[in-house]
């Protein structure tokens, strides 16, 4: 009996140990379970990093893409812009091509109603300085052509910033806008101040019969005063033509600082003889002036050119006979060289905020 516990207990330690190092198995076994799970996590922790570095690159990608893209559009409007201003710069030679091509036809005697430049005329644009004066002299008077040349030695005034007042419902800020579509150097010395009144006239035309002023150029002040009649309406086309035409008074022979005396006395002369020429620019305004004393109204007739044909180069430069059109553009060209009248009028025209003139 007692031999057979003896081997009972032998099999029951066997067993012991054998669960012991079934247990011992098992906790090796958790124990590399447990490693393998902790590298697991740290291969997670890892990943998720990854994860969200590729995640900000991604963002920073699609940022530069974006960014990539409005530089892109930007560019594709800047070449479309510049297109554009070449297309305008083509169409300008074109014009001018044209002109020259009509000027050339229109100087040319292809008939007998071609028009006969007359002597006194050609003294006028090609005769000495003294030719010119001595003309000038005869056709406007001494006191005029003396208080011109007396202008020699004036010395320009000091460059001033522009003066904008307004009564009227055009706001100085878009009459501001507004004159920068003339040229710079015609602004600049030669106009100190602009005023729209809200009075719907100036004063009486003592000259013509057309009656009151809808603007004014005051020559003692360099300023320019601009009606309501000059606003109301559905059109601009008075508005733009009246304040073109008072800025034109400010840069004529009498008022144009930056002119020497030869420069005076040769676009006087080139006025005065496409104003006295048979295929000159019809103003019903200019062919209206008249006086008692005629080189009084000469000399009116003359300015009121001047001022009308330089309303038409900013405002409608195809109604011009070439010819007058050259005197303007080279008086604002000298000065100004990269002045273009489209991209001017345009920039006008976008000057209003408003549909006042629509």
């Amino acid at each position: 009996m007692s031999e057979d516990l003896r081997f009972e207990n032998l099999a029951l330690q066997e067993a012991l140990q054998q669960t012991y190092s079934r247990n011992q198995a098992l906790r090796e076994k958790l124990h590399e379970d447990a490693d393998s799970i902790q590298d697991a996590r740290s291969e997670q922790r890892r990943l998720k990093g990854m994860l969200m570095g590729m995640s900000t690159i991604a963002a920073i990608a699609t940022a530069l893409t974006l960014h990539y893209n409005e530089r892109t559009q930007k560019a594709d409007i800047k070449i479309q812009e510049l297109q554009d201003a070449n297309e305008q710069k083509t169409d300008a030679l074109s014009t001018l091509a044209r002109r020259a091509q009509r000027y050339q036809k229109e100087a040319l005697p292809m008939s007998k109603n071609s028009h006969v430049v007359s002597a006194e005329e050609k003294q006028l644009l090609i005769g000495s300085f003294e030719e010119r004066v001595a003309i000038l002299r005869s056709r406007l008077g001494n006191d005029y052509i003396d208080a011109i040349l007396e202008q020699t030695n004036k010395p320009p005034s000091a460059e001033t910033p522009l003066v904008i007042e307004s009564d009227s419902e055009v706001s100085t800020s878009e009459l501001r806008e507004y004159i920068k579509g003339f040229p710079t150097e015609w602004i600049k010395l030669n106009i100190k101040k602009i005023r729209i009144h809200k009075e719907e006239f100036g004063s009486v035309n003592t000259y013509t019969r057309t009656g009151r002023a809808a603007g004014e150029f005051a020559i003692a002040s360099d300023s320019i005063n601009i009606y309501s009649s000059a606003i109301k309406g559905k059109y601009r086309i008075t508005f733009d033509q009246t304040v073109a035409h008072e800025i034109a008074h400010g840069n004529d022979w009498v008022n144009n600082e930056k002119l020497n005396v030869q420069e005076r006395i040769t676009l006087l002369a080139k006025i005065a003889a496409r104003v006295w020429s048979r295929d000159r620019f019809v103003s019903s305004y200019v062919e209206s002036i008249n006086h008692k004393d005629p080189k009084t109204a000469n000399v009116r007739q003359c300015e009121e050119y001047f001022a009308e044909v330089a309303s038409a180069y900013f405002n409608c430069p195809d109604v011009l006979n070439y010819k007058d059109f050259q005197i303007i553009h080279e008086l604002v060209t000298k000065r100004d060289p990269n002045f273009n009248i489209e991209e001017a009028k345009r920039a006008r025209v976008y000057s209003f905020s408003t549909n006042r003139f629509l």
